[in-house]
């Protein structure tokens, strides 16, 4: 980070040490692509949203299993493939596992850095090529007053409902999280990007809930 980025950040003091985190393996490398945060009501106030290649190839796997091998993921847009060659081409590919252990090792340091265990994260599906998103990555989403508005990540249609949807929407709803899923396919994922991209949210500091948000 440049010098003037750190020292604006140690001036506040309510924020320094900075927390670094590695983003060197992503092709753009922004943090949000990795780390998201919403609020708990247990433990330190949060939850960190954390993207899994191993929880995406288990998804797959199962998918496979169940004799859904030709169902389509990304159906009706760029780079649409089957579930089997997904699963063969990017979930089991040498970067994908390499990338689950990157994750594994910067789960274990935010852990120290922020003081929790491993069952302050969520974990969402993700998969890379060359260090961009291959699913629309749910990490990078818009967390706002109990929503999350998160990238649709098209995935096959398995029993009926969207495989990947439905692990993501599972687990945020543990979270009292109420998920809304949007298609930014041409407008962010193509390009590389998600929905926290291109939105934000302006935060209320006074209030004495944190993650408050007009």
């Amino acid at each position: 980070m440049h010098p003037d980025v750190l020292a604006f950040l140690e001036a506040q003091r309510m924020q320094t040490p900075p927390l670094v985190v590695d983003t060197s393996w992503l092709g753009i490398g922004h943090v949000d692509e990795v780390v998201s945060f919403i609020p708990a009501n247990t433990g330190p106030g949060f939850r960190v949203l954390f993207p899994s290649t191993s929880l995406a190839k288990a998804i797959l796997e199962e998918a496979v299993t169940q004799g859904y091998s030709h169902q389509m993921a990304f159906a009706g847009h760029q780079g649409q493939m089957t579930t089997e060659a997904l699963l063969e081409k990017t979930a089991l590919s040498e970067e994908n596992l390499q990338i689950q252990s990157i994750l594994d090792e910067t789960k274990h340091h935010l852990c120290e850095g922020l003081g929790v265990d491993d069952s302050s994260f969520v974990e969402l599906p993700v998969l890379f090529s060359e260090g961009v998103a291959v699913i629309p990555n749910s990490v990078n989403s818009l967390i706002v007053n109990g929503h999350a508005v998160v990238p649709d990540p098209v995935g096959p249609v398995v029993n009926g409902e969207d495989a990947f949807a439905r692990v993501i929407r599972t687990a945020l709803h543990a979270c009292g999280i109420q998920v809304h899923f949007v298609d930014v396919w041409e407008t962010y994922h193509w390009l590389g990007g998600e929905i926290h991209c291109g939105t934000n949210t302006v935060r209320r500091i006074s209030d004495p809930v944190w993650w408050k948000a007009t």
